[in-house]
């Protein structure tokens, strides 16, 4: 895989967090929904999912909740 791909990935997660700490929680999320499923190592899609979550918490958004029962309880 092209290294400058890997290395833009990296970015966009960097800058979701960047974003989430400033409480731009729309560009944080189109941030960590770009690499959802492929995330730069050596994160994983938990990495991805989890701060995804992490930002509708912080927007006290909570209709996103029904999904949790749908994973695994060992998904964590």
């Amino acid at each position: 895989m092209d290294q400058d791909f890997n290395k833009a990935d990296e970015i966009f997660f960097r800058l979701g967090i960047i974003y989430k700490q400033q409480q731009k929680y729309e560009e944080a999320l189109k941030c960590f929904e770009r690499i959802r499923g492929n995330p730069p190592a050596p994160l994983t899609n938990i990495d991805i999912w989890f701060q995804i979550g992490h930002v509708y918490a912080q927007m006290k958004d909570v209709s996103m909740w029904h999904l949790i029962p749908l994973n695994p309880p060992d998904a964590l």
